[in-house]
């Protein structure tokens, strides 16, 4: 049931790279662009929601990780082996 290893050319890995990278300078870019917002709104706020609002975004954000683990072994629990390793490969690719 084990997927296949694959070599994995050199060419992929400059891809993979360069995806990265684009990736982190757009949430460079990306926080660039709403520091002037934080600026205005967000420093002037007490400590104590900031504190509470970063509270709920990590109870979601594990939230919403715990679901697409559950899905995944849920998916991978209902359909056929052989659908199970193509799943596992992309998931490995992603």
């Amino acid at each position: 049931m084990a997927a296949e290893e694959e070599e994995e050319k050199l060419s992929e890995v400059f891809v993979r790279a360069g995806k990265v990278y684009l990736f982190v300078m757009a949430l460079i870019f990306l926080g660039a662009g709403f520091k002037p917002l934080i600026d205005a709104y967000l420093l002037k706020l007490p400590s104590q929601i900031l504190f509470w609002v970063n509270m709920v975004s990590a109870i979601l954000d594990n939230a919403t990780l715990a679901a697409a683990e559950i899905g995944v072994k849920v998916l991978t629990e209902c359909v056929a082996p052989e659908i199970e390793v193509m799943i596992r490969v992309y998931i490995e690719r992603t």
